[in-house]
């Protein structure tokens, strides 16, 4: 890992089998084979080479989180509150002994996101939820606290370029909103999916790279970067539309629509087709056979 290196440039050299080479902000200078740009949903690798691929598209949203030391959090571990409002949305767990993690979203035509070091302020806009999570807010020190706005990037096909040499992953090809709480897990989920690409590429040409054919490895590069994105992009695209759909419904800035909502969900009958079966019950191994489980 290399610290401190913002990335100025990047040249591919057709004269040297696709050669890549870094040129960073500091001064230093590093020849690749290869380049994943894994630099999220405003990736600079994607909006200079990946032609076809679209902006990033805005949800009207903005966002915040925190985390706090709060012992006396009466939530056990694993387990996450989750609170609705009118034009608000927010989430709370502890994630260790004593630490208490929370992400909260806000519609933007409702509140203005106000300053980091506004605490009270921040606390008052997520009102009614519960004291706890309202303790937790407040409890929260200014640099323990991260902010945004809420912007998806829709999966699209095309994820590699000069045959696997530059490759895209993470939010770079697919920003999921996070309203069911996979924008995160798909970033890990497509970080595993790439290595099993690869290390099935590896097994199977094995010989050829000990031989250093570089054909032979360039071939091998290639597969892998279709084989991943083959295995991916379905899924993605699936859990994409899903978190759309269920931002749409349950995030509203409405007072009338917030009424709805929490009264058919009280009486039990709202629903939408997001299966929670395609979210938790999907199975990456599948995918890659059975070397998949040898090899992690």
């Amino acid at each position: 890992v290399l610290y401190n290196h913002a990335l100025k440039k990047v040249d591919l050299d057709p004269e040297e089998d696709w050669e890549i080479t870094l040129s960073f902000a500091n001064g230093d200078e590093h020849t690749v084979d290869m380049l994943i740009g894994a630099d999220g949903v405003d990736s600079i690798l994607r909006n200079n080479f990946f032609e076809t691929h679209s902006a990033p598209t805005s949800m009207g949203q903005w966002w915040i989180s925190g985390t706090t030391e709060l012992k006396n959090w009466k939530g056990e571990p694993n387990v996450c509150f989750e609170c609705r409002g009118t034009a608000t949305r927010i989430w709370a767990s502890r994630i260790s002994e004593s630490t208490v993690g929370w992400k909260g979203t806000v519609f933007e035509e409702k509140y203005q996101k106000p300053a980091e070091d506004s605490i009270a302020e921040i606390a008052e806009i997520f009102r009614p939820a519960p004291s706890d999570i309202i303790d937790a807010i407040l409890s929260t020190q200014p640099q323990n606290l991260s902010s945004g706005s809420v912007r998806v990037y829709k999966p699209h096909p095309n994820w590699n370029q000069y045959g696997g040499r530059l490759l895209l992953t993470g939010s770079a090809v697919h920003g999921i909103p996070d309203s069911l709480m996979q924008d995160t897990g798909m970033l890990l989920e497509s970080a595993e999916a790439l290595a099993m690409a690869f290390q099935d590429s590896c097994e199977k040409y094995v010989d050829v790279y000990v031989d250093d054919d570089l054909e032979s490895v360039a071939f091998g590069l290639n597969a892998a970067a279709e084989k991943y994105e083959a295995v991916r992009l379905p899924r993605v695209q699936k859990i994409y539309l899903d978190s759309k759909e269920e931002q749409m419904l349950l995030n509203t800035s409405s007072s009338i629509m917030s009424g709805l909502r929490a009264t058919a969900e009280w009486m039990n009958r709202f629903t939408t087709d997001i299966s929670i079966k395609d979210v938790v019950g999907y199975d990456i191994f599948d995918k890659f056979g059975s070397t998949a489980h040898r090899t992690l």
